[in-house]
């Protein structure tokens, strides 16, 4: 009975595609047919959409859906940010997947890889991430075969608050500004931002104040 009411067309696959991929849809592009079909021996596409932190809260572990490709502890990726395309890769970098979980909420279950149409947590791929990500194993210089990202995380709240910041102590910097990144990182509509003011006085030299700015959803 649930399997009946659940059961998936190819069609809604598709519009999961195009409703996701920022990039042009070419029914011959293998990986395009990948997703579409969501094949396991097409080229790998992942769309990370969360970011969890660890244990220890020294590093972060990304949670995606596999959209096609098969994804392996191990395994060489490369990690496309939001700001990703095909005509600028300044946001790309390569990485190695240092583990593949089966993500259950308070439980990780440890597996040696994860096929298209499941839920996957990644460690080892965390460092470029802010918000949301696209992982894939290929890169063609060819503009219909160059992947383009999956479209990141749009929310209907607005920003109701703000807060500027600075540390007590300036030695302290670098640690708040880690700090905040890492709380960046966490709460996906959470915003910082930097801004530096230089204020000029007749007795004291130059000095620059940082002030760091939050906006949290109603």
């Amino acid at each position: 009975m649930v399997s009946f009411g659940f059961t998936f067309s190819d069609e809604k696959k598709k519009k999961k595609v195009q409703h996701c991929y920022s990039g042009p849809i070419y029914e011959n592009v293998e990986f395009i047919s990948g997703m579409n079909n969501c094949d396991a021996s097409a080229p790998l596409m992942i769309q990370i959409v969360k970011l969890y932190s660890s244990s220890d809260a020294t590093k972060f572990d990304a949670f995606g859906r596999v959209f096609s490709g098969t994804i392996k502890s191990g395994q060489l990726v490369k990690v496309l940010g939001e700001g990703y395309s095909p005509d600028d890769e300044e946001d790309m970098v390569t990485a190695t997947v240092d583990d593949v979980w089966i993500f259950e909420s308070r439980y990780r279950i440890p597996t040696s890889a994860i096929t298209a149409g499941n839920w996957v947590l990644l460690a080892g791929v965390d460092a470029s991430i802010v918000k949301t990500a696209t992982i894939t194993d290929l890169l063609s210089s060819d503009e219909e075969d160059s992947p383009h990202i999956f479209r990141p995380l749009r929310f209907n709240t607005q920003a109701v608050l703000k807060i500027a910041v600075e540390p007590v102590n300036p030695t302290e910097l670098p640690k708040m500004l880690d700090g905040l990144r890492k709380v960046n990182k966490s709460y996906p509509i959470l915003s910082t931002k930097v801004i530096t003011l230089l204020t000029y006085s007749n007795v004291f030299p130059p000095f620059f104040f940082l002030s760091l700015s939050f906006f949290f959803p109603s």
